[in-house]
């Protein structure tokens, strides 16, 4: 269809939608991504966060608030025994508290 060929040329051709899910192309395919949860990586470790499990309007609402969105680089500067809750920093912010559910909805490729 020429009106989607137009408007993805207009858009510059994006792979992923704005919450980095993959979006195919005209043929269906789609590039696939390696990316881990926020959860699987230990103290120290350095990502970048490149998409989100789940983008319900609270969780996404939350997110600004923080200052978090896509392609925030984010240091792991504790993980807690107890709880499996993330303590991050990332521009402009350090000492974040994050609980292991929300952990587990980033989506990170290391760096």
């Amino acid at each position: 269809n020429q009106f989607f060929d137009r408007m993805d040329e207009l858009l510059g051709f994006p792979t992923t939608d704005p919450h980095g899910s993959p979006i195919p192309d005209k043929n269906g395919n789609f590039n696939k991504t390696n990316y881990k949860r926020l959860s699987q990586f230990p103290e120290k470790s350095t990502v970048i966060l490149k998409a989100l499990r789940e983008s319900s309007t609270d969780f996404l609402l939350f997110l600004n608030k923080k200052e978090i969105q896509l392609n925030t680089k984010i240091t792991i500067d504790h993980v807690e025994d107890f709880d499996g809750s993330y303590t991050i920093s990332y521009t402009g912010h350090s000492d974040i508290v994050l609980g292991k559910s929300i952990c587990d909805r980033f989506l990170v490729e290391q760096i």
